[in-house]
C-alpha cells in the first residue's frame, strides 16, 4: 500500500512547473522584443538613426545594436553602385543621345562607379532619402556628359575620348561631393551616330539648358525637403524626357 503525496509536496510541485513556465514566457518574451528593438549592420552598410522622423545625427557602425522604442534604423549601404546606359540583366537601355559641337547626334554609353560617403550620411539622408540615384546621380552623369560632349566635333571624340572622360569626371565628383557622394569612376563605353533615318528618341534640352539644371540639381541640398518627398519635384519632369524608358533605382538600402 502506497503512501499519499502529502498535500505541501504537491503545492510546491505546482508552483514549481507555474515558475518554470512563466520563466520560460518571460524569456520568449525578452528574445522577441530583442529582435525588434535590435538591429545587425553589415560591414558594408550603415545605420541612420531616426528619432520622431528626423536624424538624430547617430551613426551605427557594423555590429549588432539595440535600440529603445522611440527610435528606428535607417540601414544605407555605402559599398559601390554603378550607372550604367548599357542594358543589363533582361533590362532595356537607359539610352542616352548627345549632339555635338557640329550638330551630330549621337547615342552614348557610359557607365559610372559611385558610392555613399559615410562621413555624410545625415546630409545626404534629409536632402534625397532614398532617392538619390534617381534623383540625383542618375540626371547629374547624363546632363554633365551631355554637356562635355557639346564641346567636340564628333569626329574628333575618339581621339579626345579619354581628356572627355577626365573632364566629365572632375566635374561630376566635385557636385556629387557636395551631396555626400564618392564617385570612383567614370567611363565611356561607347559612342555612335546616330543615323538620319533613325532619327532620336530624347528630347534634349540646349547646352545653356543643361547647365541650368546642372546647377539645379547640384544645388537641391540648400532647399528645404520633408521626409518621404522627392526633392525638386519640378525638376524631375524636366530630366525625364532625357531618357525613355527610364530606369529603376539601383539595389541599395538607403
Amino acid at each position: 500500500m502506497t503512501n499519499p503525496q502529502k498535500p505541501s509536496q504537491t503545492l510546491l510541485f505546482v508552483l514549481a512547473a507555474v515558475g518554470a513556465g512563466f520563466i520560460f514566457c518571460l524569456g520568449i518574451t525578452a528574445i522577441l522584443m530583442a529582435r525588434n528593438f535590435s538591429v545587425v549592420i553589415a560591414p558594408d552598410e550603415r545605420g541612420l538613426v531616426i528619432s520622431l522622423g528626423q536624424p538624430t545625427g547617430e551613426i551605427l557602425e557594423p555590429g549588432l545594436h539595440f535600440l529603445p522604442p522611440s527610435q528606428e534604423v535607417v540601414i544605407i549601404y555605402i559599398g559601390q553602385q554603378t550607372y550604367t546606359t548599357v542594358a543589363d540583366s533582361g533590362e532595356p537601355p537607359d539610352l542616352l543621345t548627345a549632339t555635338t559641337s557640329d550638330g551630330a547626334k549621337i547615342y552614348v554609353d557610359i557607365s559610372a562607379v559611385y558610392a555613399v560617403d559615410p562621413e555624410q550620411l545625415v546630409n545626404l539622408y534629409i536632402a534625397w532619402q532614398d532617392h538619390y540615384t534617381q534623383g540625383l546621380v542618375r540626371p547629374l552623369i547624363r546632363l554633365e556628359t551631355l554637356d562635355t560632349l557639346s564641346e567636340y566635333p564628333f569626329a574628333e571624340i575618339p581621339q579626345h575620348q579619354a581628356e572627355i572622360e577626365q573632364i566629365t569626371f572632375d566635374e561630376l565628383n566635385q557636385l556629387l561631393a557636395k551631396q555626400g557622394l564618392i564617385l570612383v569612376e567614370y567611363n565611356i563605353l561607347d559612342i555612335r551616330e546616330i543615323s538620319p533615318t533613325e532619327g532620336s528618341q530624347n528630347t534634349l534640352p540646349p547646352p545653356g539648358g543643361r547647365r541650368h539644371l546642372i546647377d539645379q540639381v547640384s544645388d537641391v541640398r540648400l532647399l528645404p525637403t520633408k521626409p518621404g518627398d522627392l526633392p525638386l519635384p519640378l525638376l524631375l519632369p524636366l530630366l525625364l524626357p532625357l531618357s525613355l524608358p527610364q530606369p529603376t533605382a539601383l539595389g541599395t538600402s538607403n
